[in-house]
């Protein structure tokens, strides 16, 4: 399975390769989030006119989701029967995920 990032200006094209099939994706600002029926994955994505458009895995957990959403450093994922809204933080060069069950 594989997703097509497209920048427009500068025009660019980049296909993201994934390991699973896809049941859900959101796009914010800075991140793309990624699931399926078990597993919820965060890719930050790197644009500058610079260089080519990439993307890098930023945290992988297992969880079972209907969606997904990302507002600021937030991640709300819709489980079964409740909203888990997850914290993504940086520490030690790599990104932490913290979990506060609503």
């Amino acid at each position: 399975m594989s997703l097509l990032l497209i920048r427009l200006k500068p025009t660019e094209q980049q296909e993201m390769q994934l390991t699973f099939a896809v049941k859900g994706v959101f796009v914010g600002e800075k991140n793309i989030a990624v699931w399926d029926h078990e597993q919820v994955t965060i890719y930050e994505l790197i644009d500058s006119t610079h260089s080519p458009l990439k993307t890098q895995v930023l945290s992988s957990f297992a969880c079972v989701v209907s969606a997904v959403a990302i507002f600021q450093q937030n991640l709300y994922c819709l489980e079964p029967e409740k909203v888990n809204v997850r914290t993504m933080q940086v520490g030690s060069n790599h990104w932490n995920i913290y979990c506060l069950f609503v």
